[in-house]
């Protein structure tokens, strides 16, 4: 397999994808009810919520502790204003329990 089959087949994990839009995208997009910011924070819960319902399908407790922990290791959610900071925590949280439970949710 050369690289570019490599670059389509892996998708980054929850972690990458938070990370990435963190770095990526201002706080204050996505903290607005924009929808390049909800698409790009729906994108990260999406993966992490796929992640976590592969390990066990019916406790989102896994979801959330994952989340705790990754939030608490990215360097640019620490770089937030402490108000963005924590607004941003509950968007994610939000955004992570919905897609976790969301219908048509393949279950693992």
């Amino acid at each position: 397999m050369n690289q570019s089959e490599d670059a389509r087949t892996e998708l980054p994990s929850g972690a990458a994808e938070l990370r990435r839009v963190v770095a990526n995208t201002p706080a204050y997009v996505l903290l607005q009810d924009d929808p390049h910011g909800t698409q790009s924070i729906r994108s990260a819960a999406r993966a992490l919520a796929e992640e976590a319902r592969a390990q066990d399908a019916t406790r989102a407790e896994r979801l959330l502790i994952a989340l705790r922990r990754i939030w608490r290791e990215l360097p640019e959610a620490r770089r937030l204003e402490p108000e963005a900071h924590d607004q941003l925590w509950e968007r994610l949280v939000t955004a992570c329990i919905e897609e976790f439970y969301r219908p048509g949710s393949p279950p693992s």
